[in-house]
């Protein structure tokens, strides 16, 4: 809640990073207007995806707050909060699992390219790559559906 959120800033003096579980631009708002966090977080996929994502950017930069995107599943949720964020000014940082770097480029048809720390698109139409789907059906679980 943003009572605890509020809280939890008066408590310390640490730079508090809030969003990844947050919906919508709208549920950004009390958290700049108070000046709850000095880092916002969005994931692409709670929020509303690219569109949504950089309407939030966008909002965070009129209060000078930067933008990280969060990551928690994989390379297109990577490579779409880094499209998003060439196109705004207050990108901060973009989260990933480096542990999890194999598995992500299993699953794509190039791997991510990145080279001393920064993570290189490719310019190829959309997010860049493809999916690989024989790897995806190979590797799916047939009990798990998404309904």
């Amino acid at each position: 809640s943003n009572d605890a959120l509020r809280a939890v800033r008066d408590a310390v003096d640490v730079p508090l990073c809030v969003g990844e579980r947050l919906y919508h631009r709208w549920d950004f708002v009390p958290i700049l207007t108070d000046r709850l966090a000095e880092y916002l977080m969005p994931d692409i996929l709670w929020c509303g995806g690219i569109s949504e994502m950089r309407k939030i950017a966008n909002l965070a930069e009129s209060f000078y707050i930067p933008v990280s995107p969060h990551d928690a599943s994989g390379p297109v949720n990577i490579l779409a909060g880094a499209h998003v964020m060439m196109t705004v000014p207050n990108f901060y940082k973009l989260e990933f699992n480096h542990a999890a770097l194999d598995v992500h480029n299993r699953i794509i048809s190039e791997p991510l390219d990145i080279r001393d720390g920064t993570l290189h698109l490719s310019g190829k139409p959309g997010l860049g790559v493809e999916l690989d789907e024989e790897y995806l059906d190979a590797h799916s679980d047939p009990d798990w559906n998404a309904d």
